[in-house]
């Protein structure tokens, strides 16, 4: 489009520091009966950490032991309103809400979750299922196009193809 020469375009495909992003080194404790979902990025509504929230609702009586982490820095109104909505449907002692971490500390979260969830209405790459998935953990994924080429159609993860609280409970 600008008329560059082609000797002189290098492309770079995106990706993840897997010095930093690989999976555990050691088998994870047994006898620990919970289900662990994790989120990570910016909470608001084009990340969907409500459909979350509501979707740990309706799967807590058949999931006994599921927990969410929202790990993210939020406006605060909409971090307490999601902290309303756990309290409303009955789960805040199964959330927690933390902060944004540095890369060491997200990649030991992926580690120690069951799932990582990315429940966004669109995204141009999907960092976070790469991540998750190079830590070794089962991403569950909107059907969008970023996460769609980061879960390789699906053959790497699960897209979930709505984006409602029992889709994706």
């Amino acid at each position: 489009l600008y008329g560059a020469p082609e000797q002189n375009l290098h492309i770079i495909p995106p990706g993840v520091d897997i010095s930093t992003f690989h999976p555990a080194t050691a088998p994870r404790a047994e006898g620990n009966d919970e289900f662990r979902v994790a989120f990570a990025g910016r909470p608001q509504p084009l990340k969907g950490p409500e459909i979350l929230i509501d979707a740990v609702a309706l799967a807590a009586a058949d999931v006994p032991g599921i927990r969410l982490d929202i790990r993210g820095t939020a406006a605060p109104e909409y971090l307490d309103g999601l902290k309303a909505r756990a309290r409303e449907r009955g789960i805040s002692d199964r959330c927690r809400f933390l902060p944004a971490s540095g890369r060491s500390e997200l990649a030991e979260a992926f580690r120690a979750a069951d799932a990582v969830a990315c429940p966004s209405s669109s995204e141009t790459f999907g960092l976070v299922a790469l991540e998750a998935q190079a830590c070794g953990v089962p991403v569950l994924a909107s059907d969008v196009s970023g996460l769609r080429a980061a879960l390789d159609d699906g053959a790497a993860g699960l897209l979930v193809p709505q984006r409602t609280p029992e889709a994706w409970s």
